[in-house]
């Protein structure tokens, strides 16, 4: 009886010491969890900043490309004016 005894108790204690590692384990995982959560949390705006930035630098890029391409429109149409009036003045008639 005292071997029984001696047994269930050995048996109580692993059970014991096994829900402490276990405790301990979903405790590690909590805390995993909680810095993945914040590591995620600055991933993200990171993220969001970057492609801010990068928003604001493409349409600063578009004002560019429209105001260059604008002069370029008024520089041909100068260009075709100048022509036209050149070839009704008679000159760069063969």
């Amino acid at each position: 009886m005292a071997e029984r005894q001696d047994a269930q108790q050995e048996s109580i204690k692993i059970l014991f010491e096994s829900a402490i590692k276990v405790n301990e384990s979903v405790k590690d995982l909590y805390d995993t969890v909680h810095t993945l959560k914040d590591t995620v949390a600055r991933l993200t705006g990171t993220v969001d900043l970057y492609f801010d930035r990068a928003d604001a630098r493409f349409a600063r890029i578009e004002e560019r490309f429209d105001a260059r391409f604008e002069r370029i429109e008024e520089n041909l149409d100068a260009l075709i004016r100048a022509i036209t009036a050149e070839h009704k003045n008679g000159k760069g008639q063969s």
